[in-house]
């Protein structure tokens, strides 16, 4: 896959971003429209947001680029970024499942 195409859905890494979202008390709903149906971007990995800085009124100097956990809003489009370090945080951090708790 080229880095100009979608990624793939992945239903999983999706369903843990919104435990991660549920866990931290961040409203899921959309800030524009109050929709819940949103798209995650889970192929993380090539998903920065890019902050420039300047070192002089004469130019970019340089850029931090900061690896974000991408959401987009399905009604209206609206892009919501969160910084991926604060997932991997908690996802390292947060107890792991017993395997015999098998929920219906």
């Amino acid at each position: 896959m080229s880095e100009d195409e979608i990624p793939d859905f992945n239903e999983a890494l999706e369903q843990e971003y919104r435990e991660f979202l549920k866990d931290k008390g961040v409203r899921i709903n959309c800030e524009l429209c109050d929709s819940t149906d949103f798209n995650v971007i889970t192929d993380y990995r090539n998903a920065h947001a890019a902050v420039p800085y300047f070192q002089n009124a004469e130019g970019l100097v340089n850029k931090i680029r900061i690896p974000c956990m991408v959401m987009s809003c399905v009604n209206c489009g609206n892009i919501r970024l969160l910084s991926q370090s604060a997932f991997t945080r908690w996802k390292e951090t947060r107890p792991a499942e017993d395997p015999s708790d098998v929920r219906s």
